[in-house]
């Protein structure tokens, strides 16, 4: 299943993405982002944010917050 949403948080080891979807804790997800270009130079040196992977940790009525694997950590991010 692919889903076009859009990620309200994204930090060094996971993202939060509002959605209505609702999923069991622990689904796995790759994840394709897009980010817009007046924000890029938050992402200098990033590897790749095209299929990351990670694990649903959480969720809420407004959403799920999804962890990613150790590869896909984005570094610099850590210290913001």
């Amino acid at each position: 299943m692919a889903l076009d949403l859009e990620a309200r948080d994204i930090s060094y080891s996971g993202t939060f993405i509002p959605t209505l979807t609702s999923f069991p804790k622990g689904t796995r997800f790759v994840l394709d982002f897009t980010i817009p270009s007046d924000n890029l130079k938050d992402f200098k040196n990033v590897d790749s944010l095209i299929g990351c992977a990670g694990t649903m940790v959480r969720s809420n009525s407004y959403g799920i917050a999804i962890e990613f694997d150790k590869e896909c950590r984005i570094k610099n991010l850590k210290n913001l």
